[in-house]
């Protein structure tokens, strides 16, 4: 990471937003593709899930079809992983800090396996995964929707949007996180919007932009008719949506559900900036690179949050994290595994409003993911298992 004193000139020499915003988009790409991975762990071993019909997909009245491909997630796993292991990849909490302290009850292990190439010819058993054309008065964007094989009469299904970083895009978020796999087993709907590079010439979500910092206007109102459209045409059971994101996707993912509450459930932010921290490219390089300013009084989110942060990002600050704020008044239960820790808000009625997975050895990449995919960490704990846990559906 540089030191902010040689960032400041780097920012002062250039004098256009354009520049700026392919300084931003590069200093990101390289960061993230450069960054080295820590000591590996094996992927556990189960067997692939039986094939079953394809469900039909249901009409797209504003959406215009682009392409129809076979789904590119990796067959599904079982669970054949011991607690323990389970433990260090999938942030099961084995042992509180503070003495005294109940453990959390364990969950079942992970559900997910190591996603391996060869796997591409089990994908058309598991489910459709189409691309498509987005038009609205907000603007226009590409997006891709996985649907996995229902059996007829199933209840309406949940919805994941994933929301990438910057340079990703629908097919490359989907390999990476393998959040195909996890829904062809839970059967649950997930939806990748993609930026367009005319929007942001690295194609990251405009998330430090004034213009795309509201409910009514710019991407975020994009964003939300594109979910109200799957959501209505999908048949998506409306009190299960949920919004994730990477680095820029995180951000944007984050500004959603503060802006649209009505519209989301929960919201998962990996290596991403809150809300508020910046409004302009300069602060948004600042926060990345130095953390929010001292002043930053703190976020605190409209919806359960849970915040993912490697404490070795070299792109976004891991001080980052704190600007997440509880909107509760109470110490949270801290757990802590091999490579992570786990900090839990309540609420008076037991639910959790905020949670923070610190990971000690996590750099600026999707935790977990697979190798096949780009900025991943794939020797390290599980994120998209972890996310699918804070949201219920796994």
């Amino acid at each position: 990471m540089l030191p902010w004193g040689r960032g400041s000139r780097l920012v002062a020499a250039v004098k256009t937003p354009r520049l700026l915003e392919r300084l931003l988009g590069r200093r990101l790409g390289k960061s993230e593709s450069a960054a080295p991975a820590t000591a590996p762990w094996p992927p556990p071993s189960a067997p692939r899930p039986p094939s079953s019909a394809t469900r039909p997909s249901p009409p797209e009245p504003r959406a215009t079809a682009a392409t129809a491909n076979a789904a590119t997630a990796p067959g599904a796993a079982g669970a054949a992983d011991t607690t323990a292991a389970a433990a260090r990849r999938g942030f099961i909490p084995t042992r509180p800090v503070q003495a005294g302290q109940p453990a959390l009850p364990t969950p079942a292990p992970p559900l997910l396996k190591r996603a391996d190439p060869r796997d591409a010819a089990a994908a058309p058993a598991l489910g459709r995964f189409i691309g498509r054309e987005w038009q609205s008065r907000h603007g226009n964007r590409s997006y891709r929707l996985f649907e996995p094989a229902l059996p007829p009469g199933a209840a309406a299904p949940a919805l994941v949007v994933m929301l990438h970083g910057c340079t990703q895009d629908a097919a490359d978020f989907a390999v990476g996180t393998r959040m195909n796999e996890a829904a062809a087993r839970l059967g649950f709907l997930v939806l990748y919007p993609e930026q367009d590079s005319g929007a942001n010439g690295q194609r990251c979500w405009n998330w430090f932009k004034a213009e795309h910092q509201h409910s009514h206007q710019g991407e975020p109102a994009l964003l939300a008719e594109l979910v109200r459209h799957v959501v209505t045409a999908h048949g998506v059971d409306r009190r299960r949506v949920h919004v994730a994101g990477l680095s820029a996707g995180a951000a944007m993912a984050a500004l959603l559900g503060d802006l649209h509450p009505e519209l989301f459930a929960s919201v998962a932010s990996h290596s991403g900036v809150a809300p508020g921290v910046a409004r302009g490219m300069v602060s948004a390089l600042r926060a990345m690179h130095l953390g929010p300013p001292r002043h930053h009084p703190g976020h605190v989110p409209r919806l359960p949050t849970l915040v993912i942060q490697g404490q070795r990002d070299a792109v976004v600050h891991a001080a980052n994290a704190d600007a997440f704020r509880a909107p509760v008044d109470a110490t949270p239960t801290t757990y802590s595994g091999e490579t992570w820790s786990d900090q839990i808000w309540r609420d008076a009625a037991g639910q959790v409003r905020l949670r923070k997975l610190t990971l000690r050895a996590g750099i600026h990449g999707w935790a977990g993911g697979s190798a096949v995919g780009r900025f991943t960490q794939p020797d390290a704990p599980d994120a998209t298992l972890a996310c699918l846990r804070f949201f219920g559906l796994a």
